[in-house]
């Protein structure tokens, strides 16, 4: 069980740390990838290339705890 500590309403995106974000559109939310690009922190949406840098990100953020419930697993 992980919770956010901030999130922005803008993207639907939840951060838990400066590191880990979650991509919170679906009933069950969806763990970014984190990585450099150009020399900056970005999250990027996996299958996607489609990023999302943290200093843009870091703007329109507010204070919410927010319950992360992951997928079940298939079997």
């Amino acid at each position: 069980m992980t919770k956010t500590k901030y999130v922005n309403r803008k993207y639907n995106i939840g951060l838990v740390n400066w590191k880990e974000a979650w991509l919170l559109c679906s009933p069950f939310p969806v763990k970014m990838l984190t990585e450099i690009y150009r020399g900056s922190l970005a999250f990027r949406i996996p299958r996607t290339s489609k990023r999302i840098g943290y200093k843009t990100l870091k703007n329109n953020l507010q204070k919410k705890e927010i319950i992360i419930k992951e997928e079940p697993l298939p079997f």
